[in-house]
């Protein structure tokens, strides 16, 4: 990979072997929305200020949001996903 490139290798993955080893958490960010997965859960705030989190061990397909239940989760994901944005020069929060 190019040296402005982070990111891991998921081809094993892909393949159905899993690895035993921690995984960093995976953030990402599109136009309306950014997004925090760290172990079976995955954190979506958008644009417009929604915030939704899911359990994807539980639900996969993201149908029930557990924000309003997992309050603790949700803060400490929230400060996880702000270090990052505050950490990488080519990606914030807000526009």
């Amino acid at each position: 990979l190019p040296a402005y490139l982070d990111g891991c290798d998921m081809l094993d993955t892909l393949h159905g072997n899993l690895r035993k080893e921690a995984r960093p958490p995976m953030y990402w960010k599109t136009p309306h929305a950014s997004a925090l997965r760290e172990k079976n859960w995955k954190l979506i705030v958008s644009s417009s200020g929604l915030t939704e989190l899911f359990n994807l061990a539980n639900d996969p397909f993201e149908k029930h949001d557990l924000a309003k239940e997992e309050v603790t989760h949700v803060e400490s994901l929230t400060k996880v996903l702000h270090a990052y944005a505050e950490n990488d020069r080519n990606w914030a929060l807000t526009d």
